[in-house]
């Protein structure tokens, strides 16, 4: 069985509150992320990090933001707010731009075996963002695909649904999200159950108030099991 690591747009403008589009809290998740980095690494668990990697062109990025569909400039291509945090950069990774570069499959075969690699794309949804993330995850053929990382009602969200609509049994870590202020949680939990997203608590015992924990533990009332530890997840890894 297969396993990869989703990280999504842990990224310095997203991730710190010094950043161009800071989620709030977001900094408080950071030593879970840094967790599941390690994890991935003495597990040789292949680690997928999706990046936003913007340009001036870019649709989502407006002057007049609506915070919906369009937000102020952020994670723009080379800048530091566009970085990864230290806690989950890749020593060397492989990386796939959404906009440069025609990728075959012997680059395809190459991002399969590679144990970190790096997605950047210019939209919410990972697929729609880069036009060869479904190739490299079809490459992949992953079985489990554990997701984590901000924010959560819109990137994470995409990620974890894409990931799902192609068969892959897919995790969503819920002490290593954060969503943006306004996020109905108990909707958005609802729509994942409903679609088949379960989720991986790292922190078994932990009482934060975090919105996630909380409803992954009790699974919104539906009759599943609500939680499963990392182990549970990849022991077959």
């Amino acid at each position: 069985m297969r396993t990869i690591f989703v990280a999504v747009d842990c990224q310095n403008d997203f991730m710190l509150p010094s950043g161009k589009l800071y989620v709030p809290g977001a900094e408080t998740i950071i030593p879970n992320l840094e967790k599941l980095t390690i994890f991935a690494e003495d597990n040789a668990i292949q680690t997928i990090s999706t990046m936003d990697w913007h340009n001036a062109n870019t649709q989502e990025i407006s002057d007049k933001p609506d915070f919906k569909q369009t937000f102020p400039p952020h994670c723009l291509a080379g800048t530091d707010g566009a970085e990864l945090i230290k806690e989950v950069a890749p020593y060397c990774p492989s990386v796939v731009d959404w906009d440069t570069g025609i990728y075959t499959d012997v680059h395809l075969d190459i991002f399969r075996g590679s144990d970190e690699l790096i997605i950047r794309k210019d939209k919410f949804d990972l697929f729609e963002g880069n036009p060869f993330a479904a190739k490299i995850i079809q490459k992949i053929q992953p079985d489990v695909a554990v997701v984590y990382g901000v924010a959560a009602d819109v990137c994470v969200n995409f990620a974890a649904m894409g990931l799902l609509k192609k068969g892959i049994r897919t995790y969503i870590v819920a002490d290593a999200i954060k969503a943006l202020p306004n996020c109905e949680v108990n909707q958005l939990v609802k729509t994942w159950i409903e679609a088949g997203i379960r989720f991986v608590l790292l922190n078994e015992n932990e009482n934060t108030g975090n919105p996630f924990v909380q409803a992954a533990k009790t699974a919104v009332g539906y009759n599943i099991r609500p939680y499963y530890l990392l182990s549970d997840v990849v022991e077959n890894h």
